[in-house]
């Protein structure tokens, strides 16, 4: 089964890849991983629908593409070197468990809400009225 989330935004050869599942919940890692994050989370949501099948998250950059060349998600394999999985399911318990995590995290009173130390989102941001961000 594959998951294929087509990504029409700013392309560059480092997006698409990680290392860890940890640095996809890494905040000062999210610019380079956010995309591989959110198909992780449709992978996640078809598991329970296709169990027991393989699942392979894809992402298709229409700006990078390059003539037959197919959408995927690399990781960082033992040689060092950037190559391409086949299944969801050797990330996915890791990546639930650190998924859960982050909701039971968001809806803790006791964890202070941290905002954005990038101004320059604020710019385009939808909740800034909100926020109260100075």
């Amino acid at each position: 089964i594959h998951i294929i989330d087509y990504k029409t935004g700013t392309y560059n050869s480092k997006k698409g890849k990680f290392v860890t599942v940890a640095d996809l919940f890494n905040p000062k890692k999210n610019d380079l991983v956010k995309e591989v994050f959110q198909i992780f989370c449709y992978s996640l949501a078809k598991t329970k629908e296709y169990d027991g099948e393989v699942i392979k998250p894809c992402l298709w950059f229409v700006k990078g593409v390059k003539p037959g060349g197919s959408p995927n998600v690399l990781v960082k394999g033992n040689s060092n070197k950037y190559v391409e999985f086949e299944d969801f399911r050797a990330y996915s318990a890791e990546f639930e468990l650190q998924l859960t995590k982050l909701v039971e995290e968001i809806f803790d009173s006791s964890v202070p809400f941290s905002q954005t130390e990038k101004v320059e989102r604020c710019k385009i941001c939808p909740y800034v009225g909100i926020c109260g961000k100075d």
